[in-house]
């Protein structure tokens, strides 16, 4: 008998359900969940810092068969990347031409809740039984009109009724920054912006409310970071940098494109 076993709670006890689950390597659809706009940031790209840009991250709801959290929840991934123009920018490449392009969207908004296919890849670091450290972005692309309208009919696929959407730097909510990585996103991102540095950022309190009320959540540990650093070798890595005068920005920050 265990010393677990043996001792006495005084009635029952629940079992503990993680809320955090990696997903698995290879192809899968998902919905676009959210898209938020965070602010103006510098990353860094294989060691090279990269001009200023507003920066996004869009929140996928998985619909793979293992996409399944412990409990039954749904599971997520995010995808940081900056709002730049250009046939070579992440934006116009890959995100927008998965949805169908300008020709079907004239703007994010009628993007959220669409389903695209989601490919993603395992880092070089393994585990102990020689699966995936972490789990990163390989690509994504659009599902051809006959397979979508099949998949748009079945319950597998089916989206949540009310997802985060498309959330401008003043619209950002708690629920949405609830679903960054408290790390790498929120405190690695989020809080380097230019706008939250200065002071000005339009949702200044609520980043600083959730920050405060926990912020072991928000700080990396010395082990942890480094294990990252390691990984993010040929990954894009969003570090906070030194910030320019003049961001490079959007032409038009509006929806419509």
């Amino acid at each position: 008998m265990s010393e677990e076993q043996g001792f006495d709670y005084g009635g029952e006890v629940a079992e503990t359900v993680s809320k955090f689950k990696a997903a698995t390597v290879g192809t899968r659809n998902a919905r676009l969940h959210g898209l938020l706009r965070l602010g103006t940031f510098q990353e860094t790209f294989k060691g090279e810092v990269k001009a200023a840009a507003p920066q996004g991250i869009a929140i996928f709801l998985l619909r793979g068969k293992t996409d399944v959290l412990d409990d039954g929840g749904e599971m997520f991934f995010t995808k940081p990347f900056p709002f730049k123009k250009g046939d070579k920018s992440f934006l116009h490449s890959k995100f927008i031409p998965a949805f169908g392009g300008m020709a079907k969207h004239k703007g994010f908004t009628t993007m959220i809740n669409n389903l695209v296919s989601l490919k993603l890849k395992g880092g070089k670091e393994l585990n102990e039984d020689n699966t995936p450290k972490y789990i990163n972005f390989d690509s994504m692309s659009e599902i051809g009109e006959d397979m979508l309208e099949m998949c748009e009919a079945a319950p597998l696929f089916a989206g949540m009724e009310t997802p985060i959407g498309f959330l401008t730097e003043s619209e950002l909510t708690k629920e949405a920054l609830e679903m960054l990585h408290p790390t790498r996103e929120f405190a690695g991102i989020l809080m380097k912006t230019q706008e939250y540095l200065a002071g000005t950022h339009p949702c200044q309190a609520i980043i600083e409310e959730m920050y405060n009320a926990d912020k072991e959540r928000y700080t990396i540990k010395a082990k942890d970071k480094k294990e990252e650093d390691k990984e993010a070798g040929a990954e894009s890595q969003n570090q906070a940098q030194s910030l320019p005068a003049t961001p490079e920005a959007l032409e038009n920050t509006e929806q419509e494109f």
